[in-house]
C-alpha cells in the first residue's frame, strides 16, 4: 500500500510539474520573439490576477469571479483603445484560461509568480522607450499581517500596527511585497507609467515613488477593498478606460460609481476609499 501511495504521489508530482511547464511555455514563446514597434509612442501593459486560497473558499463565487471580470474589462478596454494586443501581457494564478468560466474573456500568458513578473518586465524594458506609456494592473487579494483582531465578550477589537512590510499582494501560495514590485519596475523608463491596484490594503503601493508614474489604489494600506455584485473599483476603472478620458477623470468616475453601487446599496460594508498619488497632474494625462 505504501509503495502504491508513493507511486501515486510521484506520478501526481510529475503531472503537476509538466502542467506548470506547459503553462509557462506560452509566455516563454512570447518573450523569445522580437517586438516590433508600430510608432514612437506605443502603449504596453501587464495585467496580473492573483488570488488567495484562504479567501476564495469563503465567498468563492464573488471574490474569485470579480477579479476575472475586472481583468477581462481592463483587457477589452485596452483593445477598444486600439492598443496592439501584442503589447499586452496577462498573468494569473492558473496560468491558463478557465474554460469553465465564461467571465474569463482574455488570453493568459502564464502563471502570476515572481519569476514570470520579473521576466516579463525585463522583456518590456527592452521595448518601452522614453516616449511610450506603460500600464500595470493588479487585481486579487491582499493581506496585512499588522492588522490583529481579538474578541472582548461580544465585541471584536481591531488593532493596526503600522508596519508596511506586513502588507502583501497574494499570488497563489506566494506573496508580492511593494518593495519587490518597486525593484521589478526599476528597469522600466516610460514617458508615463500607470499602476492600478485593486485589492485589499492596496494603498501601500503608494510607496512606489517614481516621478513619472501615477499610482492608483482601491483602498488605503489599512483598508479592506470590497465590491457589490462582483463589481469592484477596478471594474469601474476598466469600464471608463475605453472612453479615453484623462486618468484623473477615469479615477473620479470609478470612485463615484463604486461609491454609488457599493456604499449606497450594500447593507453591510467596509469603509475604504480609492486613492490616486502622483507628482504628475492626472487630469492632463490620457492613455492615448
Amino acid at each position: 500500500m505504501r509503495i502504491k501511495n508513493r507511486l501515486f504521489i510521484g506520478l501526481l508530482s510529475l503531472f503537476l510539474s509538466l502542467d506548470i511547464l506547459a503553462q509557462d511555455s506560452k509566455l516563454e514563446e512570447r518573450l523569445s520573439k522580437k517586438m516590433f514597434k508600430n510608432k514612437n509612442d506605443d502603449i504596453y501593459a501587464l495585467l496580473i490576477s492573483g488570488t488567495n486560497k484562504e479567501d476564495t473558499t469563503k465567498m468563492a463565487s464573488e471574490t474569485f469571479n470579480r477579479h476575472l471580470i475586472s481583468l477581462s474589462n481592463f483587457y477589452k478596454s485596452l483593445l477598444r483603445l486600439d492598443i496592439n494586443k501584442e503589447n499586452i501581457f496577462i498573468l494569473d494564478e492558473k496560468g491558463e484560461n478557465d474554460k469553465e468560466n465564461t467571465k474569463s474573456f482574455y488570453p493568459v500568458d502564464g502563471i502570476s509568480n515572481h519569476k514570470n513578473i520579473s521576466k516579463t518586465l525585463e522583456y518590456l524594458s527592452k521595448n518601452v522607450k522614453e516616449n511610450d506609456s506603460f500600464i500595470l494592473f493588479l487585481t486579487g487579494h491582499g493581506k496585512n499581517s499588522s492588522i490583529k483582531y481579538y474578541n472582548n465578550w461580544f465585541l471584536t477589537k481591531r488593532i493596526i500596527v503600522e508596519k508596511d512590510s506586513d502588507v502583501k499582494f497574494c499570488m497563489g501560495d506566494d506573496y508580492l511585497y511593494w518593495n519587490e514590485l518597486n525593484n521589478y519596475l526599476s528597469c522600466l523608463h516610460p514617458k508615463v507609467g500607470i499602476i492600478v491596484g485593486d485589492f485589499c490594503y492596496s494603498g501601500l503601493i503608494e510607496n512606489i515613488f517614481k516621478s513619472n508614474f501615477i499610482v492608483i489604489s482601491s483602498a488605503g494600506k489599512n483598508e479592506v477593498a470590497d465590491g457589490f455584485n462582483g463589481e469592484t473599483f477596478g471594474f469601474y476603472f476598466a469600464e471608463a478606460l475605453s472612453q479615453n478620458s484623462s486618468i484623473g477623470k477615469i479615477f473620479d468616475y470609478a470612485k463615484d460609481k463604486h461609491e454609488e453601487n457599493y456604499h449606497n446599496k450594500r447593507s453591510w460594508k467596509r469603509d475604504h476609499t480609492p486613492r490616486i498619488h502622483s507628482l504628475l497632474n492626472p487630469y492632463s494625462i490620457k492613455i492615448k
